[in-house]
């Protein structure tokens, strides 16, 4: 699947017609379909690998968010908060939780 399959199915299947339905659609379908999870490359991933692999953390998601956005012509931009640890508890195995730094950077569109 690459972005423009995925912005196809979109236009058949739901309201896409003005800026705010594309980008609610756009956003939903990332929330809904790319499962959270680390993978290999990390943060060398393109939003092609992000979408055949069904699976990336914040920045892989946040980085296929913005380039379906701008696929649609929405322009938009990534943007990194700092976040408590404790915030992806239960979210990553425990292994993982428990090496992570107590803050550390979460990536946003």
């Amino acid at each position: 699947m690459t972005l423009r399959d995925v912005i196809r199915q979109l236009q058949d299947t739901t309201a896409f017609a003005s800026e705010r339905e594309r980008c609610v659609a756009l956003h939903n379908f990332v929330r809904d379909k790319i499962a959270f999870g680390f993978t290999v490359g990390f943060e060398g991933r393109s939003p092609d690998q992000t979408l055949a692999a069904r699976r990336g953390h914040c920045n892989a998601q946040a980085v296929l968010f913005r380039a379906l956005l701008a696929a649609v012509d929405i322009p938009a931009r990534l943007r990194f908060v700092q976040i408590a640890k404790e915030t992806l508890f239960g979210a990553v195995p425990p292994p993982v939780y428990f090496c992570l730094p107590t803050t550390l950077f979460h990536a946003v569109t």
